[in-house]
């Protein structure tokens, strides 16, 4: 009976030990409470276990070899999902990316520094990091404000606007709920006219395919791809163009992607043409008028430039002034759809 026990005993610990997980730290976006090269500790908690203000050891989609350690300061139920936000305490901002739980690898519960062990089961630890995470934040609200008042007196760098940036442009820098907003409400538009016996095209600059006509060719429908100035010999009945049209520069380049457009359309065919309606806050398109209005030779970017770590991303432009280039170019627009910063056109030939 003794040596029954035993074995119980040992079972019950190896199978504590599942879902057990330790990472190095390899950067200072959680100090002072996580310093770089240190030690965590995670287990895997059930999704309705975890709390705000968690540190969570967790895949990014854009690097899924390396985890990250940040802490959740948010959790969002939408279409019956749980997303988290997260933050590292020593950053500017939260994480671009919202993650799902299944990217969540475990809940940090020990930190191992120089032989000590901090234990968040601890009261006064949790207590220790929460206080850790308001001073940071205070400190980092600071921080910004000082930046934006140095960029206010420093001259902006003039932003890189190469070609072979625009897919980097269409896909990687466009923010995670924008992309989720755009895809649905072109799906929904598209499925009222794309059918089993017509001819699709999907186009853009040379990114392949966006992730509407991934929906239709999931669903055993052929969607053929174009990139922008590609000679074509076909002729279209559907032609979908998202996320494109604001990530050039200016109007010239933009009549450019019309005349395309229009080069590979059926009679009768239609197009969906879309975008990304995001502006800039008032505070950064005053500070561009102001070195428009005072500056000499200024050459950086405009008021309504969006930009990211000086690279041009797209264009924000109304939808009166695309409307009035569509017509313009021989376009007629069929129905607009404007809502959670996406504008959709469905358009045909005049």
């Amino acid at each position: 009976m003794q040596d029954e026990t035993k074995y119980t005993e040992i079972a019950k610990n190896l199978l504590n030990k599942l879902g057990e997980h330790t990472y190095v730290v390899i950067s200072n976006s959680m100090f002072p409470f996580i310093k770089k090269q240190d030690k965590v500790i995670c287990f895997k908690k059930e999704v309705l276990k975890i709390k705000k203000y968690d540190i969570v050891a967790f895949h990014n989609r854009q690097n899924l070899e390396v985890p990250l350690v940040h802490r959740i300061i948010k959790i969002i139920n939408k279409d019956n999902k749980i997303f988290f936000k997260t933050k590292g305490d020593n950053s500017l901002s939260a994480d671009k990316e919202l993650i799902e739980y299944n990217q969540i690898i475990g809940v940090v519960k020990q930190i191992i520094r120089n032989k000590s062990v901090k234990s968040l089961d601890k009261t006064y630890f949790k207590i220790y990091s929460l206080f850790i995470y308001f001073i940071m934040s205070v400190f980092n609200s600071f921080k910004s404000v000082f930046i934006k008042v140095k960029n206010l007196i420093k001259k902006e760098k003039k932003v890189r606007t190469d070609d072979n940036l625009i897919v980097l442009r269409q896909s990687v820098l466009t923010k995670i709920n924008d992309w989720k907003n755009i895809t649905k409400q072109n799906i929904n538009l598209l499925n009222e006219i794309i059918k089993d016996n017509l001819s699709v095209c999907d186009v853009s600059f040379g990114g392949g395919y966006c992730e509407e006509s991934f929906n239709f060719i999931r669903n055993k429908i052929k969607v053929d791809y174009k990139a922008i100035s590609q000679e074509s010999d076909t002729k279209y009945d559907v032609i979908i163009c998202s996320r494109v049209i604001n990530i050039v520069e200016n109007c010239k380049k933009r009549q450019q992607i019309y005349n395309y457009l229009i080069s590979i359309l059926n009679d009768n065919g239609k197009i969906l043409i879309s975008y990304i309606n995001q502006t800039n806050g008032l505070f950064l398109k005053l500070k561009r008028k102001f070195y428009k209005t005072f500056t000499a030779n200024y050459d950086g970017p405009l008021f309504d430039d969006i930009t990211y770590n000086d690279i041009f991303v797209m264009k924000q432009v109304l939808p009166e002034t695309i409307y009035k280039e569509l017509i313009k170019n021989n376009i007629k627009v069929l129905k607009k759809i404007e809502k959670n910063n996406v504008v959709s056109f469905i358009c045909s030939k005049i």
